[in-house]
């Protein structure tokens, strides 16, 4: 079963995609099996940064697919290490960890890093 990680705000341009790539990006360097599920079909940042990496032949290539509901997206976590949720929130919520970028003290890399390091 994959690591759930959701990171949504019902507020725009609060870093909510820059964190969930960060946090693919580091922890498929390491060998996980990660995918970001893109939330905002509409505009798609996550998704066009794929395109982008894809491109310049980047690595680690890190799966993204957009969704346009969470349990649709929850539907793929079986296949994946990590499964990254980005995007406005929406109904149902995930039931995972939830980060709000707007609050800088709700969420901390240092806790997961002790999640995510190695034993």
């Amino acid at each position: 079963m994959a690591l759930i990680i959701g990171v949504v705000s019902q507020k725009g341009g609060v870093g909510k995609s820059t964190i969930a790539r960060l946090i693919a990006r580091e922890l498929a360097a390491q060998d996980w099996e990660v995918k970001i599920a893109d939330l905002d079909i509409s505009q798609a940042t996550s998704y066009h940064w794929r395109a982008r990496r894809l491109q310049r032949a980047m690595e680690p290539d890190i799966s993204i697919e957009q969704y346009g509901r969470v349990d649709q997206a929850l539907k793929s976590a079986e296949h994946f290490d990590l499964l990254v949720l980005t995007g406005h929130r929406t109904r149902p919520r995930p039931r995972s960890r939830l980060s709000r970028p707007a609050t800088s003290s709700s969420f901390r890399l240092a806790s997961l890093w002790t999640i995510c390091s190695p034993a």
